[in-house]
């Protein structure tokens, strides 16, 4: 599989030892990038520009982190024999819950529901996460492709 199929496609399967290392691939390179914009931008730019180069490069950095780890998940689901569909309920909408509470609560709504919300949305995470890192995938081919892993 070339590597543009592996973070960006949503066919086939992939083992559990390649989720982890481009999982943690992506979310090194993205928190880098985001890094690497926040020293340099306040250096060359003028504030206004920062805000706004922090703004576009936020989005760009989010857009493609979703849509990489959103195609990783799908491949990984495959591997367990499920539709990539899955994926919407199980991460990415409790991905953008979460982001969401966080930002509300940055304009200083710190309520009590909010929290829950957080916490509900960061449990299911945490439990989709569990089972995509230790669930066994299936043995041999299935409808999503042939096994990724080499088994003798």
């Amino acid at each position: 599989m070339a590597p543009g199929d592996v973070f960006f496609g949503f066919e086939g399967r992939i083992s559990r030892r390649l989720f982890l290392a481009c999982a943690g691939l992506v979310v090194a390179t993205a928190a880098a990038i985001r890094g690497a914009l926040s020293e340099v931008a306040p250096s060359v730019l003028s504030p206004g520009a920062v805000i706004m180069a922090t703004v576009i490069g936020s989005i760009l950095i989010f857009g493609g982190t979703l849509t990489s780890m959103s195609a990783l998940i799908v491949k990984r689901l495959h591997d367990l024999q499920r539709p990539g569909e899955g994926a919407v309920f199980t991460f990415v909408l409790p991905s953008l819950v979460a982001t969401l509470v966080h930002t509300l609560q940055g304009f200083g709504l710190d309520a009590v529901p909010l929290f829950t919300l957080k916490v509900a949305s960061l449990l299911v995470l945490a439990w989709s996460l569990s089972d995509l890192l230790f669930a066994e995938g299936t043995e041999g081919p299935n409808a999503f492709g042939p096994d990724p892993v080499l088994r003798t």
